[in-house]
This record gives structure tokens, sequence and C-alpha cells, in this order.
């Protein structure tokens, strides 16, 4: 007799590619003008270094208890040697990240004084890859998806995600009937189109104003929801709304893309950069744990309602989640997984 229960993601082994990124955060205080600029001078008493970007990902996936390779670079530099650690500390393998010789780690050095963010200082280059890097990187890709349940794609338009290995992705996941969980970046909108080696990808999460830039003026979110399916051949599209929550557009067979909306499970709000991060994780990961595209994003924004609540680039774990109200959202153990 088949029953409802919730289920674990031990087991499971996503794929993340993707832009890898350090987020540094200095803590200080602030009491007075620069004499020299209409600055608040800070007097610095802390600092601490977070995973961002794929790695922030990779880092909410291993932190609910699944396992993430990541496949990215960062520079042969001193903040690629702290990533490089940051990273193994969480768990993820990321033996298939090299190191570029002549780029710089995409770094976040966002300066915090009396709680509040007064500046932040970005160390990147967003030249896109090409020759041999690509072509190492497409390698790994076709290794490493042969052990995945899912692949994510976490782009930050910092020259990761190109034609060449955007279509690498679709040829392995159509190979191997993998779902691509995608978190875009508008300007790379041309990238993300269907192409030769077309394979549909489970769900793209935007937030709002990154749907209206994807899928140009619209007289509704759900036309705008459905530009964005159809050009980019995605399933089923998340757009995160803010303090609004999120709303999921869902392709039921043989029905119309059908419109959810998940109100916001953040009871407060300290700091929502990362949040994106959390979101695609919590979604690729319950989904190929077996879960319905429309539970994992229940899922997902309840991960993110945890997050927002704390301070700097954070992850969710998975008592945390269900504490939250996960614990909620069964699934029949006798349907079949995602995947």
């Amino acid at each position: 007799m088949p029953t409802n229960t919730r289920i674990e993601f031990t087991n499971k082994n996503l794929l993340v590619v993707g832009d890898v990124m350090l987020d540094h955060y200095i803590y200080g205080e602030a009491s007075r003008i620069s004499p020299e600029a209409p600055v608040p001078v800070v007097r610095r008493t802390g600092e601490s270094y977070n995973l961002g970007g794929a790695g922030n990902v990779a880092a909410n996936i291993a932190s609910l208890g699944g396992k993430a390779h990541l496949i990215g670079l960062f520079g042969d530099d001193n903040d690629g040697a702290v990533l490089g650690r940051l990273l193994a500390e969480h768990g993820i393998a990321y033996s298939d990240c090299r190191r570029w010789s002549d780029r710089c780690t995409t770094s976040k050095t966002r300066i915090i004084a009396n709680g509040q963010q007064v500046g932040r200082v970005d160390s990147e280059v967003q030249r896109p890859i090409t020759g041999r890097v690509i072509e190492t990187l497409q390698q790994r890709i076709r290794y490493r998806s042969a052990d995945a349940c899912a692949i994510v794609v976490s782009d930050y338009g910092k020259g990761i995600i190109t034609l060449e290995i955007m279509d690498t992705i679709r040829e392995c996941a159509a190979d191997r009937n993998l779902p691509i969980f995608l978190d875009p970046k508008v300007s790379q909108a041309e990238i993300y189109r269907r192409t030769n080696s077309y394979f549909p990808i489970e769900a793209i999460t935007p937030n709002h104003p990154e749907a209206e830039g994807l899928a140009g003026p619209q007289e509704s979110m759900l036309l705008t929801a459905a530009k964005i399916s159809s050009q980019y051949a995605a399933k089923n599209v998340l757009i995160t709304r803010g303090e609004d929550g999120m709303s999921l557009f869902e392709h039921a067979l043989n029905a119309p893309m059908c419109q959810v909306d998940i109100p916001t499970a953040a009871r407060e709000v300290f700091d929502v950069s990362g949040a994106g991060d959390t979101v695609i994780a919590t979604l690729a990961l319950a989904f190929a744990s077996g879960y319905s595209i429309q539970q994992a994003a229940r899922l997902a924004n309840i991960a993110a309602g945890v997050v927002v609540g704390k301070r700097g680039t954070a992850t969710v774990s998975f008592d945390e989640l269900m504490a939250a109200g996960g614990n909620e959202i069964c699934v029949d153990v006798a349907a079949p997984s995602g995947v």
C-alpha cells in the first residue's frame, strides 16, 4: 500500500557547472564621515569568507545532504586558495575545477558597517573562455555526468557558460535523460536558445526582472513565462519575486501552462545575497530525489526563507528545511522518481 513520506536527499549526486566565486565580507563600525570624501570611515572589526555563485549552489546541495560535483574555474591566486579550502570544508568534489593562470578568482568584497552594506569591490574577468579551456571543461562534463542525477547550470555571466558548454550539457543530459536546472543571466540569453543539440531544460529560475529581460515586454507574468518556456525550451519556469514569494509556471501533460503562486516563507530578511543559489540547489535536489516540480518549488521557497534570515551568503541544512515547514511536503514513495 503506497504511503506518503518525506524523502531525504542522501545518495543523490548533482553536477554543478558554472561561475565559481568567493564572497568576502569585511565588518566594521562607522561613526564619522571621511574628510577626504562624503563616505563613512569604517573601523575594521573582522572579516569572513563564503562560497559564492556556483560554489554556493554546490554548498547548499551538500548542506541539504546531497552530493555535489563542481565544474568551473578559479584563479591561481590567494583568493583561489581560500576558495579551494572552503570547497573542501563543505565536502564538495572540485577536482574538475581548473585554475586560471591568466585570470583572477572572481570575488566580491562587501564592506559592512554597523550592520549595513556601505560598499562592494569586485575582482573579475568576464571574457568568455575559449579553445582548449572549453574542450577541457566539455571533457569533464561528459565524464562526470555519467554519475549524476541532475545537472545544475549556475550562470553569473563571468565567462564559463558558453554556447559550446551549454550544447555539451544538453547533449549529456539527452544521452542520460538527466534534468537540467538553469539559473540564467539575461546577457547570456542567446546561449540558452534552442540549438542543434536541443534537449529541454527541466526548470529555469529567473527573478522577476530577469524574467522580463529574457522575454521582453508581455501583458502578464503568465505570458512572460510562456515566452521563456518557448524560446529557451524550458519545461517549467520558476520566477522568484522577493517579498512576494515565487510563481511556478508548470507544463502539465497535454495541458496549457498553469501558474502556481507560492507566498514567501521568510519571517525576517537580513540578507538576500545568494538566495537564488539556495533556490535552484533545493529545487534540483528535491526533484532528483522524487518530489514533483511543484513540491520541489515549495521546498525551494521554504529554503530561501531560511537563508534570507541569515547574514551573508548562507546555506540551509536539511534539518532547518524540515523545521521551517518542509516536513509538511511529502511524496508518494511508490511514485517514480523525478529523474
